[in-house]
């Protein structure tokens, strides 16, 4: 676009390290103290648009467009203010939590139309502080209901028959609470066990037999299996919000595994709930990982109990 007239323009001193494209508009990202994070400089009016970011060109670019309408007295009386916007590149590596500065830069300059002086923006060191915390949750409890008593969840009882071929199975569903949470809305939940059946990698197995020709997988309510001791198994649950307590539903389903032969009595399966938790921003350059920062937070251990004494 021609710079003209009222439109907003800008400008960047050849401080920026990189660029993203916002209605149409190439923008400069200028560095901070982690490698990765990365900001822009938005021109905002106080009363309505124009807004506009300094542009990647170090030559004067159009970023708002004042129509010929409202070309003389577009800008009359009008205040504005800056704001900066936070990206992440792929460059970053998510940490423990961290305050991030702006590094010392004269970074460009806005002007309206060419009749008048440009102003300039300058950064520096304080300009702005954020910090980004470790995300937790202070404890993890199995929440009470018809199937869950404190660490114990009840699969029921059943008939050798109910399982054989896994024809009809029942899901049995609890809820895992976490509480005391602070800057969470990523949650990440792995399961861990000694007691994995031989046959099934799926299977939390009887503490005390592991070929019992059946044992208990658990799910999330998405239908998705959690594997025991897989790094790249989880069940991911994220969203804008950051509450306090933040709830994880699964379903437990006693299984046949198709190998052995299943012999009755009582079963106990133990499985460990592991838990990150994340904070998750959300601008975030093309290719780019999650911005935030991620910490281990809670475990919690489920016992999954069935009193099996019967053929049929």
């Amino acid at each position: 676009m021609p710079v003209r007239g009222q439109n907003l323009n800008s400008k960047q001193s050849g401080v920026a390290v990189t660029s993203t494209t916002i209605n149409g508009v190439k923008i400069a990202l200028f560095p901070t103290n982690v490698q990765g994070i990365v900001y822009g400089i938005k021109f905002v009016s106080d009363s309505e648009p124009p807004t506009g970011y300094i542009a990647m060109s170090t030559d004067y670019t159009t970023v708002f467009s004042v129509d010929d309408n409202h070309d003389k007295e577009y800008w009359k009386g009008k205040s504005g203010h800056f704001d900066l916007t936070l990206f992440q590149t792929r460059d970053y590596i998510p940490g423990q939590g961290h305050t991030i500065t702006p590094n010392a830069n004269m970074v460009g300059d806005f002007r309206i139309g060419s009749q008048t002086d440009a102003q300039d923006i300058q950064i520096n060191n304080n300009a702005f502080t954020l910090t980004i915390p470790q995300p937790t949750c202070d404890a993890a409890t199995l929440e009470n209901s018809d199937n869950a008593l404190g660490t114990q969840v009840n699969l029921g009882d059943y008939y050798t028959s109910e399982l054989i071929g896994n024809k009809d199975p029942k899901k049995i569903p609890f809820t895992i609470k976490l509480t005391g949470c602070g800057g969470v809305n990523h949650l990440i939940t792995k399961l861990t066990s000694q007691y994995v059946s031989p046959y099934s990698n799926s299977m939390l197995a009887d503490i005390n037999n592991a070929q019992r020709g059946f044992g208990v997988q658990i799910y999330s309510t998405n239908d998705i299996a959690l594997i025991p001791n897989d790094a790249n198994s989880y069940y991911s649950v994220q969203d804008s919000s950051t509450p306090d307590t933040r709830e994880a539903n699964f379903y437990a389903v006693l299984s046949d595994d198709g190998k052995g032969v299943i012999t009755t009595g009582a079963f106990k399966a133990i499985g460990t709930f592991i838990f990150d938790c994340a904070s998750i921003q959300n601008h975030r350059l093309a290719g780019s990982s999650a911005f935030g920062a991620k910490n281990y937070c809670q475990t919690r251990i489920a016992t999954f109990n069935s009193l099996f004494p019967r053929f049929q």
